[in-house]
């Protein structure tokens, strides 16, 4: 018979991360064998401003088409949309069981397209172990900006033991006084981690990150001295900020209206699940807000993170269909912008200042700490894990370094740390782990119901029509005379600073269509636009879109 060494030899484990690396967002983790596998997590991230007319990006999911025979399910380990969020998509691929906290499994059904459901769905309950395939698997308690996160140690017959954290911080005074479970990750550690995969996210911060609790205080204080109406922004899956929020606006006296479909989706199912106590009376609809006086009300909406269609984004365009800025208005945005959406969020605090509302909106206010671990907390996780191999996950490529450095500190070897990239694997035996082979990754675009790559024309079309913009020019020609010359522009340059330009452009058309003598479309419209480009680029040294349109009148 043979021996498990020989057994994880002939047959190790996989690790190959498809999003999430050198980035923030899209998480997307497979870990497989020769029989079975299995997907961590299947998240978005938002687009970057010059990403027009893109709603999410998510995985290149080409490689879970080459192995979904043996795939077995998908594991959760928290609910936010960077670890949710392309759930939906993972399942137009293969519908699998999905593996999570009671919290978790209950906000990715609302991410989950009815035409989806039902789907198979198993519990994971902190220090039970659980199977999927030939992966034994157990979650662990962690803190993090929202209840019930996991980190999961992951067993294989005959290979190392792999711990995943998760995202995670250690706070000690936990709102709901759930504290990560240090002593299970400790004795972990003493029971040997072959492998550990820690977030990064706050790998360049020195020091710990502040408790939740401190939020709570602060936004108090804040509460208690203004003396108009409050209007309080975080992230929509902040329960533990949410239920602060109510406890102050409740022990204050103060209404809360919640304003934004995924505010009222996302309470409602934390409140059905007995996460966030809400006291009757607290809130009002949005019917009843004439009958709340300024100082009493507190309007809780989205938009911590300058969405274009968010109820704050919307209040600060004074666009919102119920609701209007006014002055004397406090705004307090209370999350930090994730990296790539501050243009975003600075748009929106800029037009709120303008529209005559305070708007307190940064961190030093107290009004927002990090759900991520901070340097100190990583050399704890190190320290207490005891890894031999180590790759720091869920950062940007400057965090995955910092990550490193912090990891060299407290002696693991460089030779045995990964830095990674989205696609890159890894092979995992009994007591080392080497690199494998580039499998396919990369990213597709959410376009509206579509999807898009990056290298895709329509893409690069917009991209080039926000810089350069469109000119669009019809020929009515009737009986093989040209007859008129019409123009438009949309992004170029406004109608009276190109009359110039365009008396030159009408000129060379002239010529082009007469010296056009068997007058053929294709080459028309060639000549017109290699003509038309020089012309407006030597003038205005941009080079604009050219629609050239021939229309004739019947003789």
């Amino acid at each position: 018979m043979t021996n498990l060494k020989d057994y994880c030899k002939e047959n190790p484990v996989k690790i190959t991360f498809l999003g999430g690396l050198g980035e923030i967002g899209k998480n997307m983790t497979v870990f497989e064998d020769r029989d079975s596998a299995f997907i961590l997590d299947a998240g978005f991230k938002f687009p970057e401003a010059e990403m027009y007319g893109v709603e999410q990006v998510i995985p290149d999911m080409g490689y879970i088409e080459t192995i979904k025979d043996k795939l077995k399910g998908l594991v959760l380990t928290h609910a936010h949309l960077d670890h949710i969020g392309a759930i939906k998509f993972v399942f137009e691929k293969i519908k699998l069981p999905l593996f999570g906290t009671k919290l978790t499994l209950g906000l990715a059904s609302t991410v989950i397209p009815g035409r989806y459901k039902p789907y198979e769905e198993y519990e994971i309950k902190p220090g039970e172990r659980f199977n999927i395939g030939t992966f034994q698997l157990e979650g662990v308690y962690v803190n993090h900006s929202i209840p019930d996160g996991i980190g999961l140690i992951i067993r294989r017959k005959g290979c190392g033991t792999i711990f995943h954290t998760g995202d995670f911080k250690i706070d000690a005074t936990p709102i709901d006084g759930r504290a990560i479970d240090l002593q299970r990750i400790g004795m972990l550690g003493r029971e040997g981690v072959l492998l550990l995969l820690s977030d990064s996210t706050n790998a360049t911060r020195d020091g710990l990150t502040g408790s939740e609790r401190i939020v709570g205080d602060n936004l108090e204080r804040l509460f208690r001295k203004t003396k108009g109406r409050i209007i309080i922004t975080t992230f929509s899956t902040n329960i533990h900020r949410i239920q602060q929020i109510f406890d102050i606006s409740w022990k204050l006296k103060k209404k809360v209206h919640v304003d934004g479909k995924s505010f009222v989706n996302i309470i409602s199912v934390a409140k059905k699940l007995g996460y966030l106590n809400i006291p009757d009376g607290l809130t009002v609809d949005i019917n009843e807000l004439p009958l709340v006086p300024d100082e009493n009300l507190v309007i809780l909406t989205t938009g911590s993170q300058g969405e274009p269609l968010s109820g704050l984004t919307r209040l600060s365009s004074s666009t919102h269909q119920r609701l209007r800025i006014l002055p004397g208005d406090t705004v307090i945005i209370s999350a930090h912008p994730i990296p790539g959406n501050e243009e975003f969020v600075n748009r929106t605090v800029n037009n709120l200042f303008s529209l005559g509302a305070d708007v307190i909106y940064r961190e030093e206010e107290g009004i927002h700490v990090s759900g991520h671990a901070s340097g100190d907390e990583l050399k704890i996780m190190l320290q207490l894990t005891k890894p031999k191999f180590f790759v720091p996950v869920h950062g940007e490529t400057r965090h995955l370094y910092a990550h490193k450095k912090i990891a060299l500190d407290v002696g693991v070897e460089d030779n045995n740390i990964f830095i990674l990239e989205n696609g890159d694997s890894l092979i995992v035996y009994d007591d080392r782990v080497r690199r494998g082979k580039k499998e396919i990754s990369g990213e597709l675009f959410i376009d509206g119901l579509g999807f898009e790559k990056e290298e895709s024309e329509v893409l690069k079309d917009r991209r080039f029509l926000a810089k350069e913009g469109i000119v669009a020019v019809a020929l009515i020609v009737k009986k093989g005379r040209l007859k008129d010359i019409k123009f438009a522009s949309r992004g170029f340059f406004a109608e009276e600073e190109l009359k110039p330009i365009l008396q030159s452009a009408r000129d060379r058309i002239l010529t082009i269509f007469y010296e056009n003598h068997n007058y053929s479309r294709d080459i028309l419209e060639r000549d017109i636009n290699g003509a038309l480009s020089s012309l407006f680029y030597k003038k205005t040294r941009r080079r604009p879109m050219i629609l050239t349109l021939i229309f004739e009148e019947e003789q």
